[in-house]
C-alpha cells in the first residue's frame, strides 16, 4: 500500500482517542481498556496489546493516516498486514462507535499535550505473543476504582440516608489524601471518587478536587449542600465538568421532610441555576421512596424545565443504619412510574434519564435465572472503599469497623492493601466462616467466590452479616427484604 493510496482510504482529519476511554498495562501483561465518565466507572475490555498500542497512538497529533504509517514502520508490516490491522480496527470502531472522535469534538483543556511519541511508554505494549493474555482475570493486578469519603459529615439528614456516618476522632488530613491520589495515578487506577457525607462539607473540598483535576481523575462530586456563586466559579476554574445535586421532589415542604431541613428545594434550585451558568453539567439524582414516587414524573419536567438533561432515579433500597418499612415502594407504582417517564422522554428527547426499574416480586421469583445472569461482584476484585478515618472497605454500604474492615489507609499505602491477606480473605472466603448457613455445605462454595461471587453488601442487609449468601441465591432462605 503507498503512502498515496493510505491516504486516499483514510482521509487526513486527525482523531483522538475519546477521553472517556482510557487504556493501563497490568504487571501481567493484561492490556485492560476502559470507559469512564466523570460520575462513574462504566466497563472494562482485556484487549490485545497491539491493539493498545494503536490506540495510544491516536493522541491528537497525528492524522489517522500518519498513525498507520507508524504501525507499519514498528510493526515492518506488509501492505496485506497492514490492511488486517486497520480492518480489525474498525470491528471495535463499530463496536465501540465513539471510540475514536475528531479532536474537534474534544475541548482544549482534556487534549492530550504531547508534541511527539513517546516510544519507549509505547514498548509496554510490545510483547511476545506466548505472553499475551486476552482473559479476563478474576482480580486486576490494581484498582480499577476507588471510592474516597471525605467525610460523614453533611448539610441534610435525609430520612433514607444509607451512609454509615460513624462518629469519628478525626478526619484523613488533606496531605494525606493527596499522597492517596497521587498513589492512585500511579496506579493508573481509571476512576477515583468522591462519596460522603457530603464532600463540600470539608473547607479543604477545593484543594482536593483540584488535585484529582491535576492528576488526571474527572469526578463528579455530590452535594445536598447549597453552593455559593463563588464556589461554582471557583469549580469551573478548576476544570470540574459535572456535579451531582441531590433533589427528591419539587414540592417545598416535602423536600425538606425527606431532607430534614429548611427551603431544600430552593437552595438546591440556587445551585443547580448557578452549576448551569458557569458551563458546569448539574446532574440530578433522586431517591424514590413511598413518600415522593407519585411525584416523580413532576420533579423530572421540573427539572428538565431548568435545563437539566441527566436524571438518575434510585429506588430506595434497604439501608443498614437507617431504615423504614415505609419508605419501600410497590410494584404496581414502580409500573405506574416506568410509563410516565417513558413519556417524558418522548417529549424531551435529549434528556438521560435512568432507572432501575426491576420489580421486588421478579426479583425473588426469578432467582435462578437471575444468579446465573448476574454481573461479577467488584468488590476487592476491581474497586475499594477509603472513610473518612482512613478505614478500608470493599463496599460504601459495608460497616466500616469489625470483619468487613481491610486495612487502613493511615499507616499502609492502597498497594499493600490491595494485596494483603486480609482482603483476600474476604474474596476468597473460608468455609468455616459460614457455618449455620447454606454456603457451608455448598458443593459451589469454592466455584462461586473463584467466579462471579456473591454480593457481600447484599449478603450483610439481608441476613446482618458478610459471612452469608447473596439473597439472590436460589439456594439462600428469604432474608429481609432489600427493596
Amino acid at each position: 500500500m503507498e503512502q498515496k493510496s493510505l491516504s486516499n482510504a483514510l482521509g487526513q482529519e486527525v482523531l483522538i482517542l475519546n477521553p472517556e476511554y482510557k487504556i493501563r498495562m497490568d504487571k501481567d501483561n493484561r492490556v485492560i481498556l476502559a470507559h469512564v465518565l466523570p460520575y462513574e466507572f462504566q466497563k472494562g475490555w482485556v484487549i490485545h496489546p497491539g491493539v493498545g498500542f494503536i490506540l495510544s497512538l491516536f493522541d491528537g497529533n497525528h492524522t489517522e493516516t500518519e498513525v498507520w504509517e507508524i504501525v507499519r514502520y514498528v510493526g515492518g508490516l506488509t501492505d496485506n498486514q497492514l490492511q488486517g490491522l486497520i480492518k480489525k480496527l474498525r470491528t471495535w470502531q463499530h463496536r465501540i462507535p465513539q471510540l475514536l472522535i475528531p479532536i474537534s469534538q474534544v475541548p482544549m483543556s482534556r487534549r492530550y499535550r504531547k508534541t511527539r511519541i513517546d516510544y519507549e511508554k509505547l514498548k509496554r505494549f510490545l510483547i511476545l505473543p506466548s505472553q499475551v493474555k486476552l482473559d479476563e482475570p478474576h482480580r486486576f493486578y490494581s484498582p480499577l476504582v476507588i471510592v474516597l469519603l471525605p467525610t460523614y459529615r453533611c448539610f441534610a439528614d435525609c430520612i433514607y440516608c444509607y451512609a454509615e456516618r460513624r462518629k469519628i476522632h478525626s478526619e484523613l488530613p488533606l496531605g494525606r489524601i493527596k499522597e492517596i491520589i497521587d498513589e492512585a495515578a500511579e496506579l493508573k487506577v481509571f476512576h477515583f471518587s468522591l462519596s460522603g457525607g457530603d464532600p463540600f462539607m470539608r473547607a479543604d473540598i477545593l484543594e482536593i478536587l483540584r488535585h484529582m483535576v491535576y492528576r488526571g481523575f474527572d469526578t463528579t462530586p455530590s452535594t445536598k449542600k447549597p453552593l455559593s456563586w463563588q464556589m461554582v466559579n471557583n469549580l469551573a476554574d478548576i476544570g470540574i465538568s459535572s456535579v451531582q445535586v441531590s433533589l427528591d421532589t419539587c414540592d417545598p415542604l416535602l423536600a425538606d421532610v425527606m431532607t430534614r431541613s429548611r427551603e431544600y428545594l430552593k437552595h438546591a434550585t440556587q445551585t443547580i441555576r448557578r452549576l448551569l451558568k458557569v458551563g458546569i453539567d448539574a446532574r440530578v439524582n433522586a431517591v424514590i421512596t413511598s413518600f415522593n414516587i407519585r411525584y416523580i414524573d413532576e420533579l423530572c419536567k421540573y427539572l428538565l424545565d431548568l435545563g437539566v438533561t441527566a436524571i438518575n432515579l434510585s429506588r430506595y433500597s434497604r439501608s443498614a443504619y437507617r431504615h423504614s418499612d415505609l419508605l419501600f415502594v410497590n410494584d404496581e407504582d414502580i409500573k405506574i412510574l416506568q410509563e410516565k417517564v417513558e413519556q417524558i422522554r418522548h417529549r424531551y428527547p435529549d434528556a438521560h434519564i435512568t432507572m432501575n426499574y426491576e420489580l421486588t416480586k421478579s426479583y425473588y421469583e426469578g432467582r435462578e435465572r437471575a444468579w446465573k445472569e448476574r454481573v461479577k461482584c467488584s468488590a476487592g476484585t476491581e474497586g475499594m472503599v477509603i472513610a473518612p478515618d482512613g478505614k478500608v472497605v470493599l463496599c460504601e454500604q459495608l460497616p466500616t469497623i469489625g470483619d468487613s474492615v481491610v486495612g487502613d489507609i493511615t499507616t499502609q499505602s492502597i498497594s499493600e492493601i490491595w494485596h494483603s491477606d486480609r482482603l483476600l480473605s474476604l474474596i476468597y472466603p473460608p468455609r468455616e466462616k459460614f457455618k449455620g448457613t447454606v454456603c457451608f455445605d455448598c458443593e459451589d462454595f469454592e466455584v462461586c467466590h473463584q467466579g462471579k461471587g456473591r454480593c457481600i453488601r447484599d449478603a450483610f442487609r439481608a441476613y446482618g452479616t458478610i459471612f452469608a449468601p447473596s439473597p439472590l441465591c436460589p439456594r439462600a432462605p428469604i432474608g429481609l427484604r432489600l427493596f
